[in-house]
């Protein structure tokens, strides 16, 4: 082999290492942004099952004490 042709290929390799390098941490920054936006939806998820979860219960609180006040007016009443 000349010079020329090893330098060729040396150059040849040290591009595709380089390119496998930045495709490597492009991917990486990727991966981390979809799992930074995957824990964001996933919190948003939880927070509203939390605020649904405590509107049924202060809703069932609420049917409770209704039904309790109906059962004793018509306890009283007999």
């Amino acid at each position: 082999m000349e010079f020329n042709e090893i330098y060729f290929l040396a150059i040849g390799i040290t591009g595709l290492v380089v390119g496998l390098l930045i495709a490597q941490v492009l991917l990486r920054k990727k991966a981390k942004r979809h799992i930074e936006e995957a824990k964001s939806a996933a919190d948003k998820i939880i927070y509203q099952a939390k605020e649904k979860g405590d509107r049924i219960k202060k809703d069932r609180i609420y049917q409770a004490k209704e039904k309790f006040l109906d059962l004793k007016a018509e306890h009283l009443t007999w």
